[in-house]
C-alpha cells in the first residue's frame, strides 16, 4: 500500500516542505542547522500524519497506532534531513527552480 500512497503524496509533501522552508528563512542567519531542523520538522510532521491515516484506514487500534508512529518518528528523524538534501540535489540535477 505504501507505493501508491507515496506516489499520491509526493507533490503535496513538496509543497508542504517548501512552505516550511520558506517560514524558516527568517532564522537562516544562524546557519544551515535551521534548514536541517525545518527539513526534519516537515518530514516528520507530514509523514507521521500520513502514517496515522494509513494505520487507521487498515484498522489498527489506537495503541497500535501510537506504538507504530512513535517508532516511525525516531526513524524519520534520521531520514528527514537526508531526504531534504536528496530533494535539493534532484532539483539542481533537473534544474527545477526552488521557490522562495
Amino acid at each position: 500500500m505504501s507505493i501508491p500512497v507515496n506516489i499520491v503524496i509526493a507533490w503535496p509533501y513538496d509543497l508542504y516542505r517548501d512552505r516550511i522552508l520558506r517560514l524558516s528563512q527568517r532564522f537562516m542567519t544562524h546557519g544551515t542547522w535551521v534548514k536541517n531542523l525545518a527539513d526534519l520538522f516537515a518530514y516528520v510532521s507530514f509523514q507521521s500524519s500520513v502514517y496515522v491515516a494509513i494505520l487507521w484506514f487498515i484498522g489498527a487500534n489506537p495503541q497500535q497506532i501510537v506504538a507504530a508512529v512513535t517508532s516511525n518518528v525516531l526513524i524519520s528523524m534520521v531520514m528527514g534531513v537526508a531526504y531534504g538534501y536528496f530533494l535539493d540535489y534532484c532539483r539542481r540535477l533537473f534544474r527545477v527552480a526552488v521557490p522562495g
